[in-house]
């Protein structure tokens, strides 16, 4: 009985996927984030900055049309590996949809279809954000010469493989009373003292942008960073520091 409430695939663990569903796979700004972040890893990774676009691009391209680097990915498990794939609540909509074609279109059996429909959606949303980078990497590797073996690792390493985690972790992360977004800490962390070791110039765009985006208002203002700063502080606390103060 405890093992049906609180043990990996239980009640405890559906509860804590359908909480992680909620706050990212529905919810527009992790999606956002993630696209983004993964930008980050690619780049981090070693794809130059000017090439990460162009290596997007050719990823998308190759998944559009089944082409040999998508084929890779797939034959290494990429689309297993995933966040989504591992952490993110998923409905087997088989059984609704034959429940739903028996009911009436006002009848719950339709309604609880509709809903699985949207989790599979978000969900494959943000599981081909995370496809298409590890696509992408393996595109930029195998481009340097390395065999799609090789080029499957890089991918899994930099854009991390959450299927490959400890038994404390695989726990922490769908328990209740846990740390549901552990595994990105836990793969996210060495990758960063990678860089920082080896390639600490890579991080120097992302240090830069606050200062680039300071002087890009200044300039198109025709005011000092000195106004900048005291132009944020007219705003709420909680808007200080955000990202976005400058769009705004």
């Amino acid at each position: 009985v405890a093992e049906k409430i609180l043990g990996n695939g239980g009640l405890a663990t559906r509860a804590t996927q359908r909480w992680k569903w909620a706050k990212v796979a529905a919810n527009p700004p992790p999606q956002v984030r993630n696209f983004l972040s993964n930008g980050i890893l690619l780049n981090l990774s070693g794809v130059s900055f000017h090439m990460v676009p162009t290596r997007i691009a050719q990823a998308i391209h190759d998944i559009r049309i089944d082409g040999p680097y998508w084929n890779v990915a797939k034959k290494y498990g990429v689309t297993e590996s995933t966040f989504a794939a591992n952490e993110l609540y998923r409905i087997d909509r088989e059984l609704l949809d034959l429940e739903a074609r028996h009911a009436g279109k006002l009848s719950w059996s339709t309604l609880k279809n509709l809903l699985g429909r949207m989790v599979d959606l978000t969900g494959d949303i943000y599981q081909f954000s995370e496809a298409l980078f590890k696509t992408a990497k393996i595109i930029d590797e195998m481009k340097k010469g390395k065999d799609e073996g090789d080029a499957a690792l890089e991918a899994q390493k930099w854009m991390f493989d959450y299927s490959l985690v400890s038994p404390s972790v695989r726990y922490l992360r769908n328990a209740p009373i846990g740390a549901p977004f552990l595994t990105f800490a836990l793969k996210a962390l060495p990758r960063m003292l990678e860089v920082a070791i080896t390639h600490p110039l890579r991080f120097a765009p992302y240090a830069a942008v606050p200062y680039a985006m300071t002087a890009i208002l200044a300039s198109m203002t025709g005011v000092d960073d000195d106004d900048v700063d005291k132009l944020k502080k007219a705003l709420p606390q909680w808007l200080q520091d955000r990202g976005n103060v400058y769009v705004l």
